[in-house]
């Protein structure tokens, strides 16, 4: 039987030149960090999901700007139903507090810098090297200037 995947998207949060990342427990129980998303409903279009999923994550988010896809991975864990999941990584700007409200998935945040994006995770809290990419890429675009084909959602 060919291998299934289900697709999400998460939105890599962009204020002054820093990027939000979100602690949380994994199915394991040790917390690592995450990208505010999830997947996308039968229904929804990606930028439906987008907006979704960052009003539950993040409710204190408003303005949302969807800016460029800046990295796509293949999870290298299975999910518990067996199948896989490919992440669609977009950088996303909008009103937020530097102490942003969280849902009650997360526990913890962090902004981080380019140089603290490069060294993030530990015994404490890992984070996937998908997503350390993906946090390398949206810098690479923020200091290019190249998002600025930006939409509201």
């Amino acid at each position: 039987m060919p291998q299934l995947f289900y697709t999400g998207v998460k939105g890599i949060v962009h204020k002054d030149g820093r990027l939000l990342l979100l602690s949380c427990p994994d199915q394991l129980g040790r917390s690592y960090w995450d990208i505010p998303g999830g997947r996308i409903e039968p229904d929804e279009d990606i930028s439906a999901t987008l907006l979704r999923e960052l009003a539950e994550e993040l409710p204190g988010l408003t303005s949302v700007q969807q800016g460029p896809l800046v990295h796509a991975a293949r999870m290298a864990r299975m999910l518990n139903d067996g199948n896989g999941l490919m992440l669609l990584f977009y950088l996303v700007s909008g009103d937020i507090s530097n102490k942003p409200e969280l849902s009650e998935e997360h526990t913890g945040y962090r902004w981080v810098t380019r140089e603290q994006a490069e060294t993030v995770g530990d015994d404490q809290t890992y984070i996937d090297e998908g997503y350390r990419t993906a946090l390398l890429n949206a810098f690479t675009f923020i200091d290019s200037q190249s998002y600025a084909t930006q939409r509201t959602i």
